[in-house]
């Protein structure tokens, strides 16, 4: 992908025109073992990140999490086979060592920009479309779960006109990348609005304070069967998720609230706690 984005990069020299480009790369991917060894070398490994809540019960936590164990040991034939801690730990490094991969990939296309003459009129964003749980919670891929690990991707907007290091804490979506696209692409804000009236321009930290919240859906793919459909919403510090199928059974809850400030690590489900019922 780096590849052919710094080919499209060079072939635009001289051209004078305006230009997209969307340069889009597979990893870090399960199997998460599979990138290259030199890679490895270049983690600090004391400073991963540690597994968040590997024994954790699955009781009173939404079904769903439950239905993805259950679905795991089926398809691989064999009891919670990714959960030995040794496992997980090799599963984490490679995927850090992936990410040390793109990095390099990412610093390659950026050179271009700056020997192409692009760097100082063009806007470079970096995000990513999912996160993945790899042990967090007892919990192990991608799927219907809100935990931070999956849906707090990274996001990162280089604007030469903009200041330079500041960061804004409004939360964001992915469908913002097009908005800001579609604005720096010199389209009316009602056209906007008409096409895609939840989008915000990443580059206005006013709108995206404005709107205040983020959700996430995950409407079941082929892999569960009863399907699992859930919806997330995010605003202030509180992050909430309900699971709308399939339905809980009595001793598991209908959905998720944290309150992330106080548990950033999503710990205390304050689902059925009276107190916060208001919320």
């Amino acid at each position: 992908a780096a590849n052919r984005t710094v080919a499209y990069l060079e072939s635009m020299v001289g051209t004078h025109r305006p230009f997209f480009c969307c340069m889009s790369v597979s990893d870090p991917h399960s199997p998460y073992t599979n990138y290259p060894r030199e890679y490895r070398d270049l983690l600090d490994h004391d400073s991963l990140p540690p597994i968040v809540g590997l024994e954790e019960p699955f009781e009173h936590r939404p079904i769903a999490h439950r239905e993805e164990r259950l679905h795991r040991e089926e398809r691989r034939k064999s009891p919670n086979p990714f959960a030995s801690p040794e496992t997980l730990v090799e599963n984490r490094t490679g995927y850090h060592a992936a990410i040390s991969l793109i990095d390099e990939q990412v610093g390659r296309v950026l050179s271009v920009l700056e020997n192409c003459g692009f760097a100082e009129d063009t806007v470079v964003i970096f995000a990513s479309d999912h996160g993945d749980m790899l042990g967090d919670h007892g919990l192990t891929q991608k799927g219907c779960f809100m935990y931070d690990a999956c849906t707090r991707v990274p996001m990162i907007v280089r604007n030469p006109e903009g200041p330079s290091g500041a960061v804004y804490r409004s939360p964001c979506q992915l469908h913002d990348v097009a908005g800001t696209i579609l604005s720096l692409a010199g389209f009316e804000n009602d056209r906007i609005d008409r096409w895609m009236p939840d989008a915000r321009d990443l580059l206005d930290a006013d709108s995206l304070e404005t709107r205040g919240y983020a959700a996430c859906m995950y409407r079941n793919t082929t892999y569960f069967d009863p399907p699992l459909h859930t919806t997330m919403w995010r605003e202030g510090r509180f992050k909430l998720s309900i699971y709308h199928s399939p339905d809980p059974e009595s001793d598991h809850c209908a959905g998720e609230l944290f309150d992330l400030e106080a548990d950033p690590t999503e710990m205390q489900n304050l689902w059925n706690d009276p107190n916060h019922s208001d919320v």
